[in-house]
């Protein structure tokens, strides 16, 4: 049913978050575009973000590095329209 897809879109998602809050322990201060890459990323790619993964993201988040991070979250298994939405939004940070 439509409320039973509803319930398993949201859980999915709050298990996403709460994945992603255990990889990043300051994502609730990252800014909100950050935020709705790596939940994007997390969401999208199989095993999630994990650090052995995305080590050049971590890195360029810790650095605050918008060029990195933009070079970083980039995805083989999605779309380029997705590719492009990720770095538009990673450009768009401001720490």
């Amino acid at each position: 049913s439509q409320e039973d897809a509803l319930n398993m879109a949201q859980n999915h998602m709050n298990n996403d978050l709460a994945q992603v809050r255990r990889e990043f322990a300051n994502f609730d201060d990252l800014p909100i575009p950050l935020k709705e890459v790596l939940l994007d990323i997390q969401y999208n790619v199989k095993g999630g973000i994990k650090k052995a993964n995305w080590p050049k993201l971590y890195q360029a988040i810790v650095d605050k590095n918008i060029n990195k991070i933009a070079a970083n979250v980039s995805r083989e298994d999605v779309q380029q329209k997705r590719n492009d939405w990720a770095d538009r939004m990673a450009r768009s940070i401001s720490f």
